[in-house]
């Protein structure tokens, strides 16, 4: 972070200089008829080139512009909204209404494409092409404009640092997302498989009550916490003027807590860390000294968050003004009992994937830092 934070402020004291001095314009036209329909592209809104949808019936190619790599190519009329792109790979062909431009003779010394790239992907600028657009029926942002723009225009080292960092934490974080899913669906398999394999037991055996309250006021509202619908515990939104506190529960590590009316939502979860407090309305429980050395609390909540669970709760919900999903109902839960070490297993796949979580989501926080616009664009390659 402390890398990072040293190239944005070197690029943020470099001096600016006018875009119009590091880039030309090309022009290169279809005239010979050698590339088709099958080149023919456009750039989205995501930066980009992607093949065109547009209907081609009758379209004289031969006008059409030739894109080569290390090109840029932007839709005036568009470019406010992130349409520009950097070619990249084979050559394609665009309608003759982008304008297409490369880095100069000049600019080759002192702007990296990349770099120049990741600064037309910053919101900031393409806002700022609202102020210097121009037209009649609808503003357009020409070369004119786009030669104007001023730049930071730091070492290219320092750029070359930026462009990595860059490409470095976009890769780290699609490779973990790539994990994701193939971790989390061999665990869902681990766990439809144990329904399979073992004996199930009823979760009455296993778990005790827990009501332990804030009779005594140590826990303020600074501890309130509940539980949404994704299974973790969250602070508190709702109103508290006027609540006395001391009728709220405690729930300490290692306790699962869940909401009665929105169990089947997903709303429960397990218990990590420091102690906080939750509305009297919900259901705390624990494994009891029988189940600790059966039962693992992070294979029951996975158990939880099986969406077959959350359904099931509205078989054996019972309230009148809306169903709710009381401890007697938990009791009688029945739950597969795989071997303690099976249970291990299954838990150390689902730490993997939030481990791999975990990394693709700081990784995306500090691209955000580094390039806002590019957090979503994690299926562009920039080689």
């Amino acid at each position: 972070m402390s890398e990072i934070k040293k190239l944005k402020e070197a690029i943020a004291t470099a001096p600016k200089v006018p875009l119009g001095d590091l880039i030309e314009p090309v022009d290169n036209r279809n005239y010979d008829g050698n590339y088709s329909v099958e080149h023919l592209q456009g750039v989205t809104s995501e930066g980009v080139f992607d093949y065109s949808k547009a209907k081609t019936d009758g379209i004289d190619f031969t006008k059409y512009k030739i894109v080569k790599e290390g090109c840029f190519a932007y839709n005036p009329s568009r470019i406010n909204l992130g349409s520009i792109a950097l070619r990249k790979g084979e050559d394609c062909i665009i309608s003759p209404m982008y304008i297409v431009f490369k880095i100069n003779t000049k600019g080759q010394n002192e702007l990296m494409p990349e770099f120049l790239y990741l600064w037309f992907m910053r919101p900031e600028f393409q806002r700022s092409t609202l102020f210097y657009a121009s037209g009649s029926v609808r503003d357009t942002f020409g070369y004119n404009e786009m030669c104007r723009v001023l730049i930071p225009l730091p070492p290219i080292e320092v750029q070359q640092q930026y462009v990595n960092a860059y490409s470095g934490l976009r890769k780290l974080a699609e490779e973990n997302e790539a994990l994701l899913d193939p971790l989390s669906k061999a665990c869902q398999a681990c766990l439809s498989d144990a329904r399979k394999k073992y004996t199930s037991v009823q979760l009455a055996d296993y778990i005790d009550s827990v009501d332990n309250r804030n009779s005594d006021g140590d826990y303020s509202v600074a501890f309130l916490q509940g539980v949404t619908s994704e299974g973790v515990f969250n602070y508190s939104k709702a109103k508290t003027d006027g609540i006395d506190f001391t009728k709220y529960k405690i729930v300490k590590e290692g306790c699962f807590a869940y909401n009665p009316s929105r169990i089947n939502l997903g709303s429960i979860a397990l218990r990590k860390g420091e102690d906080c407090i939750i509305s009297p309305m919900y259901i705390v429980f624990k494994i009891n000294t029988k189940g600790q050395n059966e039962l693992m609390p992070e294979f029951l909540y996975l158990w939880f968050m099986r969406p077959e669970f959350q359904r099931s709760t509205l078989f054996y919900a019972s309230g009148s003004v809306r169903d709710t999903f009381g401890y007697n109902e938990m009791c009688r839960v029945s739950i597969p009992l795989p071997p303690i070490e099976v249970q291990q297993s299954i838990v150390a796949l689902h730490r993997c994937a939030e481990e791999a979580r975990s990394i693709a989501a700081k990784a995306r926080e500090t691209l955000y830092s580094i390039c806002p616009a590019m957090i979503q664009r994690a299926t562009h390659e920039m080689h």
